[in-house]
């Protein structure tokens, strides 16, 4: 397809999944080798949740799950857009829909990152949201009123 954005919204949705992918290489990269992060590790480890259901996880848990949620749900939101930006009868209102959706998530995950100073993904998150900021305003020539 080479309708004016599209190639932007491809280029913002593979940008998606490789912050996502940046993000689990991250979770499995290890972490900080030196002493005052070696005790704040045990101290997670060691502290238990009691929640529903008998589960009983370590705050160190949460942490893990949380991270890989994060990578996961990244390059699912990416790998959802371009599998309807590949569908041939996907059209232009739609993928700017697409578009302004993930805005918006990714807006809201930026927002985050900002407020809890988290400078990797914020400073790549912002670029995938620029990404899709130019494909929604460039897609948007192409939406027809619908007909009443």
């Amino acid at each position: 397809m080479t309708l004016p954005g599209y190639r932007l919204f491809v280029a913002a949705s593979w940008s998606l999944v490789l912050v996502g992918v940046l993000h689990s290489i991250g979770h499995f990269a290890g972490r900080p080798a030196d002493h005052a992060a070696e005790q704040v590790f045990a101290a997670m480890g060691g502290y238990r949740l009691p929640l529903p259901f008998g589960m009983e996880p370590s705050v160190l848990d949460v942490f893990r799950d949380l991270s890989l949620t994060m990578a996961i749900t990244l390059v699912g939101l990416g790998v959802q857009n371009l599998l309807v930006a590949w569908y041939p009868k996907a059209s232009p209102p739609l993928l700017r829909r697409l578009a302004g959706g993930t805005l918006v998530v990714v807006g809201a995950v930026v927002g985050l990152k900002a407020f809890y100073r988290i400078s990797p993904p914020l400073v790549l998150l912002t670029l995938v949201e620029a990404l899709f900021l130019l494909a929604w305003l460039r897609l948007r020539a192409q939406v027809v009123p619908a007909a009443h």
